[in-house]
């Protein structure tokens, strides 16, 4: 629903949607798309999770954000912390990368060029008017290690998965 309400504000401006069947948390990135494929890196994110001893927990949503690369995702509220302190220990292994998402969130798709300034300003008042309330409770139950081949989850592999307690 905020992705066709995003697209009529924008009107032909080129954008890339994520499809609601590939709606995923982003927990943690351990390989960024132009960072080279080491398969270290896949066996310490799997060890990671394989290890992850944690029960499920919240994230709650309230509204989503444009990023400067046009990027689009639902604001995560990560009250818990278990996401933030995740990614924190996880930087601490030398083949993860340091750059990280500092927020909770789900990518929703990629604005791909400029809009014109007065569709700007009704951006900015519909992120305002979404943020008002958590509009979605998620309770994560399980996390996958996931290598995604393209985009926004149009093709990836899970390479494991570990159920909460």
């Amino acid at each position: 629903f905020i992705q066709s309400q995003i697209q009529e504000i924008i009107g032909d401006a080129l954008t890339y949607w994520v499809k609601p069947e590939n709606f995923a948390l982003e927990f943690f990135v351990i390989k960024w798309p132009e960072e080279e494929f080491l398969s270290e890196t896949f066996i310490v994110g799997e060890n990671f999770l394989l290890n992850f001893d944690q029960a499920a927990f919240p994230v709650y949503f309230n509204g989503f954000q444009v990023n400067r690369d046009g990027c689009v995702v639902a604001r995560g509220i990560d009250s818990s912390g278990i996401i933030r302190n995740s990614r924190r220990r996880l930087q601490n292994q030398e083949v993860i990368p340091a750059r990280q998402s500092n927020w909770a969130h789900v990518p929703l798709g990629r604005i791909l060029e400029p809009f014109g300034y007065d569709a700007y300003l009704e951006l900015v008042e519909l992120t305002k008017a979404w943020q008002k309330d958590i509009f979605h409770t998620e309770i994560i139950d399980k996390v996958n290690l996931v290598h995604e081949l393209q985009w926004y989850m149009e093709n990836k592999r899970i390479i494991t998965s570990k159920n909460l307690l």
